[in-house]
């Protein structure tokens, strides 16, 4: 298992007051590839960076936006984690970075469990 580094921690008083989030979001430098679900077979697969991962959702570093409510196929890239089946998730917000791709924030419609988070990190 790699070292994983919590974005945010309950054990942080700082951020007991700013963060509203129900799970840990643990930061990552995981690659994955992502399409919308309704995706036609022709269509390609986008390589995106997972920036941080929770059991709730998952932030992705992706070339191109996606809009918000749209469903998107998450295939992670990790054979060797034993993971192997796609990830649902509905995607929160959009929005560009300083370096011209999209952050796009994603919520699972079924959080992973413990033993899923721990396995994709």
């Amino acid at each position: 298992m790699s070292e994983i580094d919590p974005v945010d921690s309950p054990q942080n008083p700082a951020s007991l007051t700013t963060e509203r989030r129900a799970s840990v979001r643990y930061s990552t430098k995981l690659t994955t590839l992502c399409q919308k679900t309704a995706a036609d077979t022709h269509d390609f697969w986008l390589l995106a960076k997972v920036q941080d991962l929770s059991a709730s959702g998952v932030r992705l570093l992706v070339g191109s936006p996606f809009r918000a409510g749209a469903l998107v196929d998450i295939e992670p890239i990790r054979p060797s984690s034993g993971f192997m089946r796609p990830l649902q998730a509905r995607v929160v917000y959009s929005s560009q970075d300083a370096n011209g791709g999209w952050a796009v924030g994603c919520e699972f419609p079924n959080p992973l469990s413990e033993e899923d988070l721990q396995t994709l990190l």
